[in-house]
């Protein structure tokens, strides 16, 4: 694994990790994850293309789950199957049919299963689709609880990049609201999951389908960070948008931030913009929401990719450094530590 994943997702570089001193919420993490993450025991996983690792350099030592497993000191068992999902078009049924197949010892050394998927049943969002996924979740649940009596189940909603109407925004939080309302008593949903992957084409291999292994790492250290009570153990406050002051910019959709205190999360963001080249401080994010450190992103065109790049400072400016002209392009989700 190269040297910059494990800098940047493991290592507390840029996610950070609360050390025992600062676990102040522990007791408050649903099902008290932190004691799962256990050395030694199994995580099981189930899912679709991101599961199996495509978009890795090398999906058998770089694929989130293994990343995961590596840095937590865990086994790793994986059934994910490339396309499949909660009802479409392969089901998560049948992985969860062969882990109550794996030997008796395996599932009680079973700490936590892992389910990520979703957007293979995105592609479809009518009603008859909800219904059958939401069926596939109770399904999942009343095969998996009875053989895994040691374990917690995590689900965790993936999606593709600039893929997402208003329907398929509300399909997603039909689902989150399903699954918090259907699991309760044996699960857990990791909520912000799809917030921070949604729209980053940073993240994505080309086609922007699968994550690169850039995008598994941080994959895996956000899992790590839920599971260990750290990034958005916390539910999330909607605090506000980015405040832009050159004529010409304004958000076009999008941009909302929002913080559990300690990170902030900026959602994808469409720019209408001057149609000009060159930089210029172009707007600033909220006081009490100043990056510790300068936070970079390219501003992405739909159609001609990536027109420039942008800084949110260590003071809280927002420059946009336009390579090519354009009135309106996009910027990916973000992530970042607030200053201290």
């Amino acid at each position: 694994m190269p040297d910059y994943v494990k800098k940047f997702d493991l290592g507390g570089t840029d996610i950070y990790i609360k050390d025992e001193t600062a676990r102040n919420s522990i007791a408050d993490i649903p099902h008290n994850l932190y004691s799962k993450a256990e050395k030694g025991k199994n995580i099981v996983f189930i899912g679709d293309s991101w599961t199996v690792g495509s978009g890795a350099d090398d999906p058998d030592t770089e694929k989130f789950s293994t990343v995961l497993c590596e840095s937590l000191g865990m086994n790793e068992i994986n059934l994910g199957v490339s396309g499949s999902g909660f009802a479409r078009p392969t089901p998560f049924q049948d992985q969860a049919d062969a882990a109550i197949l794996l030997p008796v010892a395996d599932r009680r050394n079973t700490n936590i299963i892992m389910i990520v998927g979703g957007m293979n049943d995105l592609r479809h969002t009518d009603d008859e689709t909800f219904a059958q996924a939401s069926a596939g979740i109770s399904g999942l649940i009343s095969t998996l609880v009875p053989y895994f009596p040691n374990a917690v189940i995590c689900f965790a909603i993936n999606t593709i990049p600039y893929e997402t109407t208003a329907t398929m925004r509300d399909w997603i939080e039909r689902m989150k609201q399903y699954i918090t309302a259907r699991t309760k008593a044996h699960a857990i949903l990791f909520d912000t999951f799809t917030q921070i992957f949604i729209s980053n084409v940073n993240l994505f291999a080309p086609g922007l389908i699968n994550p690169t292994t850039y995008g598994h790492a941080r994959i895996a250290g956000y899992l790590k960070n839920a599971l260990l009570g750290g990034v958005y153990a916390n539910p999330l406050r909607d605090t506000d948008e980015i405040t832009w002051t050159r004529t010409g910019y304004s958000t076009g959709s999008g941009g909302h931030i929002y913080t559990d205190g300690k990170f902030v999360y900026v959602e994808q963001t469409r720019i209408d913009m001057a149609s000009e080249t060159g930089s210029h401080i172009c707007g600033s994010v909220p006081s009490g929401l100043i990056p510790a450190r300068n936070v970079y992103f390219p501003i992405y065109h739909t159609t001609d990719g990536i027109i420039g790049t942008g800084v949110i400072n260590s003071s809280g400016g927002v420059y946009i450094n336009q390579t090519t002209a354009h009135d309106s392009a996009y910027i990916g989700s973000l992530m970042y530590l607030c200053a201290k």
